[in-house]
């Protein structure tokens, strides 16, 4: 893997991250993906926020952290080349944050969801989807019927607003990847062409 230095742009955006509470990064990133993605194409609950997009990937991070305040000295040490907080980081899902920034900047539009208090126990990933056959459902009732619509597809899910069980040549929801847990270290890479 190419190894990359943050710039000082990209290191104050990250520190700006970092110091962030969790409701103020929620309203930053609610702002943001409006403005990225457009009003209509973004889902904001008390839970959660999720940016439909037009690059075939879903992208997921939490907006909390398992620190009770945010850190106000954040260092780097150069040589380990290594961010840490006498205050703690909380950096362990901040840090996908500023990951999926970083792309959508790059002129990506993977589709976003950003979750609240997954360290008391994945509240807002729970609000999104209680369960494996509720998230199914969930993509094939809302998810599938919204994109048909708005990519102008002639899918019976289109027209009745829910699943149709089809096999339409049109057909947004052919295809479902569940990967439940990868048990090799470095055996599964996200690429990113003409980076």
């Amino acid at each position: 893997m190419r190894k990359q230095t943050l710039n000082a742009t990209q290191m104050e955006l990250l520190k700006g991250i970092l110091r962030t509470t969790q409701a103020g990064l929620k309203k930053t990133m609610e702002e943001y993906l409006i403005s990225q993605y457009g009003k209509k194409n973004v889902v904001i609950e008390k839970e959660y926020v999720i940016a439909l997009g037009t690059t075939p990937i879903g992208l997921v991070a939490h907006m909390d952290t398992v620190h009770t305040n945010q850190p106000v000295n954040i260092f780097f040490d150069e040589q380990e080349e290594v961010m840490w907080s006498p205050q703690g980081l909380g950096a362990d899902d901040r840090a996908g944050v500023f990951s999926i920034l970083e792309i959508i900047e790059r002129g990506y539009r993977p589709t976003v969801i950003l979750t609240t208090d997954e360290e008391i126990g994945g509240v807002g990933a729970s609000a999104v989807a209680a369960d494996f056959d509720n998230a199914l459902s969930r993509a094939r009732n809302i998810a599938a019927p919204i994109n048909a619509q708005r990519f102008g597809l002639d899918t019976p899910c289109a027209k009745a607003g829910s699943c149709m069980n089809c096999k339409s040549p049109d057909t947004i929801c052919c295809q479902f990847l569940t990967t439940r847990y990868s048990r090799h270290d470095d055996r599964i890479f996200v690429i990113l062409v003409n980076d």
